[in-house]
């Protein structure tokens, strides 16, 4: 049996393992596909034997990392999910696939921040043994000799570009859906104001949110995708059904808004003082990621497409709408001014405002969604290429800190990917507002740290060194302190 026939023997039996753990297998399986590919492809590839040992220096720092860099994160989630397993009373099973399917994401940051933490630490150690200058001192270009790294790094952007289109979008789907059915017993702790949450074909956000009440609901009922129906309501309240998976909603002091499906120039508009609307759909039984409704980031790149394309197409019917309404207003008012007794006129008018207002706002409700659509479109690529950029930069850190200590590594490499980070959030954010193009939000961080790493890589090929990375040794800064003492 040679190396190949025995790996994939091994790959099978964890694979059956796998499959009697429900929805992990499902994206697991991929993960393993794509990482066996790379590998093969390097280990396998007409490399130098130079070429294979730096490969090999950063194969254990990249695990180590991956390893730990995850679990930290994760414990991070677990205290966020912690209050609802608890509360819930989840059984082992179901926690077990909370915590499996909130892995992806995880890996999404972790995977990029490893790699750029082991580039740091291999080359570090490499610089810090004189094996670089013994390198040099061959007649070799250390800069020549790391393209199958390069090559490396675009294999693993390639397989993360997959990931976040296939895998990710998936599992998010079937986390959100999973957490939506455990959190049905007290439905109003999952209301969080101004966010939008969906259950089945209905959409709710709120200005405010207690665990008794809520204030400013509105909801978008999909279940007629042409034209949703809106209902707005000034407070209400979440109850769930006994001996089913279903939701009542009780709503007080609103207005329900309805096109007519057949024929657009129909609008209605019906007041209440108190309404029930039954959220059916529900079922505890059904297959996880059944449910129609996705978020942004339960979407592929392709889906992003379609949605921004349905909502440039809401927002131009919605257009035609107010102009052909704001010419109907006009028209009555200059009726109005003839016969200013006319009750049917006033309301006639009135009607037409409040068909006015919805209408504007469903179209900053669909730009908002554009907005929120191209960002997720673009984050998926940019933090996807940012393992490339980040071993463009983490070679010539690595050398540069003439350190094989994991405290100036994880320092570095902690202090760059929260800059990073924090400018892809802040980026994100002013998208969101309109402030900043999508394309560029998301970005500017990978080109602003490849011109970077390009500086960088000139000064350590010429033996320079703009700044001092050892000073942020964590060790070394802590025995400073002692001495102090």
């Amino acid at each position: 049996m040679n190396f190949l026939e025995f790996f994939a023997q091994y790959i099978k039996i964890i694979n059956d393992k796998l499959m009697q753990v429900p929805y992990i297998s499902h994206y697991l399986n991929e993960i393993l596909f794509g990482l066996i590919i790379i590998f093969i492809i390097v280990m396998y590839s007409k490399s130098r034997i130079l070429q294979k040992y730096l490969m090999k220096e950063m194969l254990s720092p990249f695990i180590v990392t991956l390893v730990t860099i995850t679990f930290v994160l994760l414990l991070d989630e677990m205290i966020k999910l912690l209050n609802l397993i608890i509360e819930k009373d989840l059984d082992f099973m179901t926690t077990l696939n909370i915590f499996s399917l909130a892995l992806p994401f995880l890996l999404a940051l972790s995977i990029p921040m490893s790699v750029l933490m082991a580039t740091i630490l291999a080359f570090g150690r490499l610089s810090v043994d004189s094996e670089i200058i013994a390198i040099k001192s061959g007649g070799i270009n250390i800069f020549k000799l790391v393209r199958p790294i390069y090559f490396l790094a675009l294999l693993l952007s390639l397989f993360m570009v997959y990931f976040n289109n296939r895998i990710l979008p998936e599992t998010n789907h079937k986390f959100s859906n999973l957490r939506m059915q455990v959190s049905m017993k007290k439905p109003m702790k999952i209301i969080t104001p101004g966010e939008y949450i969906d259950f089945g074909k209905y959409t709710v956000i709120v200005k405010s949110s207690t665990e008794e009440e809520m204030q400013g609901i509105i909801i978008y009922d999909c279940s007629n995708t042409q034209f949703p129906k809106t209902i707005v309501a000034n407070r209400g309240v979440l109850i769930p059904i006994s001996s089913s998976a279903s939701l009542k909603a009780i709503l007080y002091d609103g207005e329900m808004h309805e096109r007519d499906a057949k024929d657009a120039a129909k609008y209605s508009i019906t007041s209440f003082e108190e309404f029930t609307l039954n959220i059916f759909g529900l079922d505890e039984q059904m297959e996880i990621g059944e449910r129609e409704f996705r978020s942004d980031r339960e979407m592929s790149s392709e889906q992003l497409v379609l949605a921004i394309k349905k909502d440039q197409a809401n927002i131009e019917r919605y257009q035609e709408n107010i102009e052909k309404i704001e010419k109907d207003i006009e028209q009555y008012q200059n009726e109005l001014k003839s016969d200013p007794d006319n009750r049917v006129i006033s309301q006639k008018i009135s009607s037409n405002k409040n068909k006015l207002n919805v209408n504007k706002q469903e179209t900053d409700y669909s730009i908002e969604r554009i907005r929120s659509f191209k960002v997720e479109y673009h984050k998926k690529y940019a933090l996807a290429f940012a393992c490339l950029v980040f071993t463009l930069m983490g070679i010539p850190i690595g050398i540069m800190t003439k350190s094989s200590g994991i405290g100036t590594s994880f320092s570095v490499s902690s202090l760059i990917f929260l800059i990073y980070y924090v400018s892809l959030i802040g980026g994100e954010r002013l998208a969101d507002k309109g402030m900043l193009n999508p394309w560029l939000s998301m970005w500017i961080s990978n080109i602003i740290f490849f011109i970077t790493a390009v500086i960088l890589t000139y000064t350590a090929k010429f033996e320079r060194s703009l700044v001092d990375f050892s000073r942020l040794d964590i060790k070394s800064l802590f025995r400073k302190k002692r001495k102090q003492k």
